[in-house]
């Protein structure tokens, strides 16, 4: 029984050493995709969603999104994948840590 508990760690440490080398980071979509500090990277990721994410009043959904005007410190306004134009609104201190946002439209 030891035997095989070795053997299979031995094979779990393998495993996890071969995945921890891939540059980069193989992808493994799952509930805690939208916790994760770097899904912007993910292109597996951004595939998986709706391309428009609908949302219930007062949660949370990642939309790839178009900036269409210049930022401001509070906001800028958007497009999404299939041309619906939506305003993004934030508080002043979001700019700071997560800006510059800037159009790439024209």
């Amino acid at each position: 029984m030891l035997q095989e508990f070795k053997t299979e760690l031995q094979n779990r440490i393998l495993g996890a050493s071969r995945a921890l080398s891939n540059t980069p980071a193989e992808s493994c979509l799952g509930f805690h995709c939208s916790f994760c500090d770097v899904r912007q990277f993910c292109n597996p990721y951004w595939d998986s969603l709706d391309k428009d994410t609908k949302a219930a009043k007062d949660t949370f959904v990642d939309l790839e999104i178009t900036v269409c005007s210049t930022s401001s410190e509070y906001g800028f306004d958007a497009k999404t994948l299939s041309g619906k134009k939506l305003p993004v609104v934030f508080q002043q201190d979001v700019a700071k840590v997560h800006g510059p946002f800037i159009s790439e439209i024209p």
